[in-house]
């Protein structure tokens, strides 16, 4: 059964084993702790659920709505809507929640611009058959290529 998030007055979010610290009565951005995040952590993540709260945040960072997320996450709409807070999402929500995130802070990372990769993540690319990266990510197979793409890019092979 999964633990619960668990918030001391002013203190740290505990999520699993990882702990978010308060800043303001603010926890640490979700994505910003993504790249620090070991396999173990991820997973402790995934299996503990991802939060609405954080699923929020990745929304309004990349600009995506509702509908492309809920392509990209293999659930409905209202499925997103509906959970509020911090109610987790199961396990398998939680895992492309997590692969959505990673990708977006590799590829942010890269860009080094937060705007200038969203509009590359819309736009069409010879390297994948002249289709947006958005428009693979609704598997797991199409999101690994996406951030294989960025690897090239940043290594300057693409």
């Amino acid at each position: 059964m999964a633990r619960a998030s668990k918030r001391h007055k002013n203190g740290p979010i505990r999520n699993g084993s990882k702990v978010y610290k308060a800043n303001n009565n603010k926890r640490t951005a979700f994505l910003a702790t993504i790249p620090s995040m070991d396999t173990g952590e991820k997973i402790t993540l995934i299996r503990n659920g991802v939060s609405k709260n954080d699923l929020k945040e990745i929304k309004e960072h990349s600009g995506l709505d509702y509908d492309t997320l809920s392509t990209i996450l293999a659930v409905s709409r209202a499925t997103l809507i509906n959970k509020k807070g911090l109610e987790k999402f199961d396990t398998p929500t939680s895992e492309r929640i997590l692969l959505l995130a990673d990708t977006l802070s590799y590829g942010e990372s890269v860009f080094e611009d937060k705007d200038r990769f969203n509009s590359w993540m819309k736009s069409s690319n010879k390297a994948l058959g002249d289709r947006a990266p958005i428009q693979l990510m609704d598997t797991v197979y199409g999101i690994q290529e996406v951030k294989n793409l960025i690897g090239r890019i940043e290594y300057g092979v693409f």
